[in-house]
């Protein structure tokens, strides 16, 4: 624990809609271990549709799940 204090690393936890995830998001922080990062949900983001559409219009295919 002390190496993950001393280093303070950056995480990215994308499932920030679950309740367990944001629990141990605060844990972290609390503890010092890590500064970790809740990005919104992409169905709330407003910058999606922009987004989706940039994405077809360079050929990829989304999945729908």
């Amino acid at each position: 624990f002390e190496r993950a204090r001393a280093r303070r690393a950056r995480i990215v936890l994308p499932e920030s809609a679950d309740e367990r995830i944001v629990e141990a998001a605060s844990r972290m922080r609390e503890e010092g271990l890590a500064e970790p990062i809740l990005p919104p949900a992409p169905a709330s983001d407003p910058r999606l549709p922009r987004y989706l559409q940039t994405v077809r219009g360079k050929g990829y295919v989304l999945r729908p799940d």
